[in-house]
């Protein structure tokens, strides 16, 4: 190797600082100079001879050394140097640089943003201790209509008792109704939120009171333990609150503890709804019920095979010694499969979405740059000229490639920001975990990667066309008359082709999703939502019998009903779509083999609840002030009366008419008994239950009174609150009112999922459809500025406008005609992914594919139609002399 040669920069930079020399002691100094002079005087140069002065005297390794440091950092160099060079390419060109920038910063923004949502909602690891061991144990049995299979207390007492595949198992109460009252010390009463939860609970979660300590089994059922934020809003943060007691509904409750701020328990387990304190549940007593949802914390080194196989065990033997118990089975799945898993491939959907919309943004800017590429090939041809290698060139360009996507992400985190927080704060989409969505360190390293990977997308094949280019080939191509460069039209064209089938697959996406979504809106809910409105209702008078608190509401519905504009008054114990508590039930006359009871949704409500909601009466009568209050504590002989839906009366009684049949409750795992003896004196239509888009379930309604008040009125929410309010105050501060809500708004919360895939997925495709439009535009357009000197000689020799006109256009329109073809097959195939997704609408919708197609070439009418008009109005003298 011929090091002198090699070091000689190195050496001389060695040289000028004194580094070397100062290394040295003097001896030796004066030891190289000596023999340096010498070699000088046998006529090699001074590089020369201070070079075999040095390796004489053994000083080469450490200037090597020093030489293969400066190679080793001298890319930074080269780097800083293209960087400088770019910025100033791009300062110069501003109109291009903004539409590039403001293309990539609304792609790489948009993928940011549902990367976040991705993250909170499926990537990240739930927010408890050891997360991948925590299972949910539904009932494969009374799972449907969008209400998880539930347990019986009793079972899960004998499962835990039993299993040797769980280190614990804790459950929360699903289905009772959150909303309690506190009476502050003041005297002042604020409506606040509970669930009931067991004391094994928080320890199977692996969450720890961040104050305090959790529930133990001496406490009863009078604890309690607040949330982080109900802590701080209400005792603003005081410590001495522990220990103290808090009246709520006039009984007294003892804080034991306060929750964590990173636990919050309805966003993972009640999207939606809100909860202030958690309270022991009541369970494991000789009653029990079908409302326990359980989770489960494996032991070190069981899978999740395994613990199912267990407890298939465990339940064919309980089930041959308790066939009492009705319901029976345990299905395990992962908690963040029942967390969030139905909606992992929604969002992998919105992530392809816009995944397509950031290519399309990188075709077009390519296309851009390709144009771009016809002004900077004489800049091309005189640096190779010059020496300049072709990995030179390609590194050149692809830096200002990079760069630009840097810009544009660095416009596109903000925006990111702004989305992901708007969606997250946002409390109309009931999604597990989404409030956690935020762009954290991870979603910025993955904005910095697709930036980094668009600026090599996009630039790569401009890059390649330029530095491929020769210097006399390029002189050939670009004279007069050519150009337009035949070899790189191809290339634009080819671009295009792939933007508009990616637009037109986007564009059948989010027309399925609409489809699906207007379809969803126009299923029959059983009930009339529109100009009700609902509000939550409590008292803390105390009642000795069940007819005196039907007689107190009565009086309220009376008063309410009273007011302008109010047509009708009604209570019900659940709102349609909220947690109602399974029962089984069976039929007089009627035997089951265990494990078929039928089960049924409990409803209660009074008679003006279905007048109000207008659920339509099939047969028979709805209760009257005549109907006692169900009670299972009635006296053994006395009937009840109940009304059912018609999936109930077509399940227990096919063929037959339910008015006048007698049907048993087997509440809280009861055998049915005369306390239970209840009779049907009537039959209603059925009402959906979320999600809509599944069937109705089998719903028994009893009579009842409180709970959620229902109210028919022709007033706004803002005018009938105050009203109502108002017409209650001569029942002093016994009764409390909850925020008032409409019945569309619930409605419309529960299609939010839905609703929000929809809406994202057709803003994608709107956005996709513009990106290509503007495409096809600049394709004809960079085409027309090309030919300007053949469209004005086909002007000067007397060829219409409007002849001209139409050749642009059908330049452009070939082209959206193949690209929309290829995107329409595709979309073929695509769809079905989606067909999990769908309701009522095929994914080969006829409709939806000729309009896509339809809107598509309109779209890319208007965009070839602008330079075409533009040719068509060329002076030929000036098109002439163009150059």
């Amino acid at each position: 190797m011929n090091w002198p040669g090699k070091i000689r920069t190195s050496f001389r930079g060695l040289c000028r600082k004194g580094e070397l020399d100062a290394e040295m002691d003097e001896e030796m100094r004066s030891h190289i100079e000596m023999r340096t002079q010498q070699n000088t005087a046998s006529g090699m140069s001074q590089e020369e001879a201070r070079y075999a002065a040095l390796k004489q005297f053994g000083w080469m390794d450490s200037i090597k050394q020093t030489c293969r440091e400066d190679r080793r950092f001298a890319w930074l160099d080269n780097l800083a140097q293209d960087v400088r060079y770019g910025a100033r390419l791009l300062r110069k060109d501003v109109g291009f640089t903004a539409v590039a920038v403001m293309t990539l910063a609304l792609g790489i923004g948009a993928n940011t943003a549902i990367f976040s949502l991705v993250n909170a909602v499926l990537l990240r690891p739930l927010p408890f201790r050891e997360p991948n061991r925590l299972v949910w144990i539904t009932n494969p049995e009374l799972s449907g209509a969008g209400v998880p299979g539930m347990t019986r207390s009793v079972n899960l007492r004998d499962w835990r008792e039993m299993t040797r595949s769980f280190e614990d198992l804790g459950c929360y109460i699903a289905w009772f109704g959150r909303q309690q009252t506190i009476l502050i010390a003041d005297g002042e009463k604020t409506r606040v939120e509970g669930a009931f939860v067991d004391r094994h609970f928080l320890k199977v979660l692996g969450i720890s009171p961040r104050l305090g300590r959790d529930f133990l089994a001496e406490d009863g059922y009078q604890a309690m333990i607040l949330t982080d934020n109900f802590w701080k809003r209400q005792f603003q943060a005081d410590t001495s609150i522990l220990g103290k007691a808090i009246t709520i509904s006039g009984r007294s409750w003892t804080v034991v503890g306060i929750l964590p701020p990173a636990f919050d328990f309805t966003s993972v387990f009640m999207p939606g709804s809100r909860v202030d304190f958690l309270r022991p549940a009541l369970t494991f007593g000789d009653q029990s019920d079908n409302s326990h949802a359980v989770i489960g914390r494996l032991k070190p080194g069981v899978n999740l095979r395994q613990a199912q196989l267990e407890f298939d065990a465990l339940n064919q033997q309980l089930r041959g010694a308790h066939p009492e118990r009705g319901s029976f089975g345990a299905r395990l799945i992962p908690l963040r499969d029942h967390v969030s898993g139905q909606f992992r491939r929604p969002l992998v959907v919105l992530c392809c979405a816009v995944g397509c919309v950031l290519l399309i943004g990188c075709v077009n800017l390519s296309n851009l740059l390709l144009a771009r590429a016809a002004v900077r090939r004489k800049e091309i041809a005189v640096r190779m000229a010059l020496g300049a290698s072709r990995w030179r060139l390609l590194r050149q360009m692809l830096t200002e490639s990079v760069l630009l996507a840097a810009c544009g992400a660095g416009l596109g985190i903000p925006l990111a920001y702004l989305a992901t927080g708007a969606i997250a704060q946002s409390h109309t989409f009931n999604i597990p975990l989404l409030q956690f969505a935020r762009v954290d360190g991870l979603a910025l390293g993955f904005a910095l990667v697709i930036a980094c990977a668009t600026g090599l997308l996009f630039g790569i094949f401009p890059a390649l066309q330029l530095s491929q280019t020769g210097v006399h080939g390029d002189l050939k191509e670009a004279g007069r008359g050519s150009s337009h460069g035949r070899r790189r039209q191809w290339m634009r064209e080819a671009l295009v082709v792939s933007e508009v089938a990616l637009a037109c697959v986007l564009l059948v996406g989010a027309g399925l999703f609409t489809r699906s979504f207007v379809r969803l809106l126009q299923v029959d809910l059983g009930f009339q939502p529109e100009q009700v409105a609902t509000c939550r209702v409590r008292t803390d008078r105390q009642f000795t019998t069940n007819t005196q608190e039907i007689a107190y509401f009565d009086e309220i519905s009376r008063q309410i009903a009273a007011l302008p504009g109010v047509e009708s008054v009604g209570f019900t114990l659940v709102l349609p779509f909220g947690f109602h508590e399974i029962v089984n039930v069976r039929a007089q006359g009627e035997t089951y083999r265990p494990g078929e009871t039928p089960s049924v949704f409990l409803q209660g409500g009074d008679s003006g609840y279905f007048r109000t909601l207008g659920i339509p009466l099939i047969a028979g009568r709805v209760f009257d002030a005549h109907d006692a209050a169900f009670d299972f504590s009635n006296q053994p002989g006395s009937t009840m009366a109940v009304v059912v839906n018609q999936k109930m009366a077509h399940t227990v009684w096919p063929g037959k008419n339910a008015v006048g049949q007698i049907v048993f409750i087997q509440e809280n795992g009861n055998t049915a008994s005369a306390s239970s003896k209840c009779e049907v004196i009537g039959v209603v239509g059925n009402v959906r239950h979320s999600p809509l888009d599944l069937e109705a379930v089998p719903q028994i309604y009893v009579p009842g009174a409180g709970g959620e008040m229902v109210v028919r009125t022709k007033q706004t929410l803002a005018a009938l609150a105050p009203a109502v309010r108002a017409a209650l105050r001569q029942f002093g501060a016994d009764v409390i009112l909850g925020d008032f809500k409409s019945m569309s708004q619930i409605v419309d919360q529960a299609v939010s999922p839905k609703r929000l895939i929809a809406f994202l997925v057709g803003l994608f495709s709107l956005l996709a459809l513009l990106l290509a439009s503007i495409g096809i535009y600049g394709v004809i357009a960079y085409s027309v500025s090309q030919r300007t000197q053949e469209l004005g000689i086909r002007l000067a020799l007397g060829s219409p406008a409007s002849a001209v006109l139409w050749l642009v256009l059908g330049e452009g329109m070939r082209l959206a005609f193949i690209g929309c073809v290829i995107g329409l097959i595709a979309s073929l195939g695509l769809t079905r992914v989606i067909q999990a997704l769908l309701f009522a609408v095929s994914p080969s919708d006829p409709f939806t594919f000729a309009a896509s197609g339809l809107l598509l070439l309109a779209v890319a009418m208007i965009a070839c139609w602008l330079p075409g008009r533009r040719a068509a109005r060329v002076d030929p003298m000036v098109a002439l002399r163009h150059e």
